[in-house]
């Protein structure tokens, strides 16, 4: 595009080019200002391009290199990167202005696009709970948004990922990272990081490649902290244990079955008088009918256990292998409310019962 223009801003000249491009004939701009043909009033980014061809007029040096939006007779906005040259009078006068451009339009959309992604993925990793962190193909951090407690990001770029692992995980990371480079697919790891105060945290770390076109460029490591969650599991376990104990050694039975009256667990210190094992009824597949023996639903462990699996809690004592027990029925129900089946408790009360004959 090659025009030229007086210090009014009236075009002088204006090529072939420039007429097909811009979608003026030479008859319909010569003479006409520049602002209102081809430079709209005021740039989308709210620049005054009115007064900016004023500015280039009164100083021409100070913008013989200049980008700015024009627009076409049809009104679409494009993208010119003009090359500005004064041109004097004998006098010494500036008299006119020559600019040469070419079209930017498709640069100026690919940088706002980039400009856009990357505000979006600013706008995600700086809200992000995870620590977001890129790895080379050397296994170096070229990214992170934020760091543990004592570390800072300028301390981790460009230094391996592994450094900040204890010895039993690096291994594990450095697998599982090998296998996104290898496969494409996404992996992840659980490790460990130590503090200098020698507290741990735990890391849960979903790993992605980064692609370019079909090429992996990187991997995208997102470590969430699951310390909580560990220390949850850690005291859910000392307490499953704790109860795992009291029950073994608490002298009651507690079993479950299911809607068929089938064991589906039996556990408890009392089993040792029934000459029973932990599950043993379970591993040998017996139902309630079998272990007592009986058909009868009107048999009070039978009704018992019938009746909770319409609904209805319950207890009964009863009497078996020379044995007195007191036991306590009830539904066992599922998050949606079904009820699948039923869990019972018996006591040994033996003891309790020769006394009070006594």
């Amino acid at each position: 595009i090659i025009l030229r223009w007086d210090v009014n801003g009236d075009v002088t000249f204006f090529n072939e080019y420039a007429q097909k491009f811009f979608g003026f004939r030479e008859g319909e701009i010569i003479g006409k200002n520049v602002v209102g043909t081809i430079v709209p009033e005021t740039e989308f980014t709210g620049r005054d391009l009115a007064n900016l061809m004023k500015e280039i007029c009164l100083d021409p040096a100070k913008f013989e290199y200049n980008e700015n939006e024009n627009i076409k007779r049809n009104g679409e906005r494009v993208w010119i990167a003009w090359k500005n040259k004064p041109i004097f009078s004998e006098a010494g006068q500036l008299i006119e202005i020559q600019s040469v451009g070419i079209d930017i339009s498709a640069r100026k959309q690919a940088e706002d696009a980039l400009q856009q992604s990357e505000a979006k993925w600013r706008s995600i990793t700086e809200n992000s709970i995870d620590h977001i962190m890129l790895v080379n193909p050397e296994g170096y951090i070229t990214f992170i948004n934020h760091t543990p407690p004592d570390l800072t990001p300028e301390q981790v770029i460009n230094t391996p990922m592994t450094d900040y692992l204890p010895p039993a995980y690096k291994q594990v990371a450095n697998d599982c990272l090998q296998r996104v480079w290898n496969t494409g697919e996404p992996d992840q790891f659980t490790a460990e990081y130590e503090m200098n105060d020698g507290s741990v945290l735990y890391y849960e770390s979903n790993v992605g490649p980064v692609k370019e076109g079909e090429k992996i460029v990187a991997v995208l490591v997102s470590a969430r902290d699951i310390s909580k969650r560990k220390r949850i599991e850690a005291a859910l376990r000392n307490s499953e244990e704790r109860l795992r104990l009291l029950v073994e050694q608490a002298d009651a039975v507690l079993w479950s079955v299911d809607r068929k009256l089938q064991f589906t667990s039996s556990v408890g210190g009392g089993l040792k008088g029934l000459g029973l094992h932990p599950n043993q009824v379970v591993d040998g597949g017996l139902n309630l009918y079998q272990f007592f023996q009986t058909q009868s639903k009107d048999y009070a462990p039978i009704k018992a256990h019938l009746q909770a699996l319409e609904g209805k809690s319950g207890s009964y004592e009863f009497q078996w292998q020379g044995r007195v027990y007191q036991s306590q029925i009830a539904p066992q129900v599922d998050d949606a409310g079904n009820i699948t089946g039923c869990i019972g408790a018996a006591v040994d009360v033996t003891h309790r019962k020769q006394a009070e004959e006594a």
